[in-house]
């Protein structure tokens, strides 16, 4: 993102890892911030079963894009 965010997880859990740190659970009531510019590896639901809600906060101080998807990688090349 081209601003900082600020994600209120409502429901459920959620696998969160920016690049280059440590995986994080964040459970329902919990927040998770992510600066901006930053390369979020996870951002998943924790639970197979369970669903997951949250509510992200875009810390913007003009109109930008919101997302940058960055291109996929293949793990197995055929």
């Amino acid at each position: 993102h081209p601003c900082p965010v600020i994600s209120y997880v409502v429901e459920g859990t959620i696998r969160f890892q920016i690049r280059g740190e440590k995986m994080q659970i964040i459970h329902a009531g919990e927040v998770c911030y992510e600066p901006a510019g930053a390369i979020i590896e996870h951002f998943d639901n924790a639970s197979d079963r369970a669903t997951t809600k949250f509510i992200p906060y875009y810390l913007l101080n003009g109109q930008k894009e919101l997302i940058e998807m960055l291109p996929t990688t293949q793990t197995n090349p055929q």
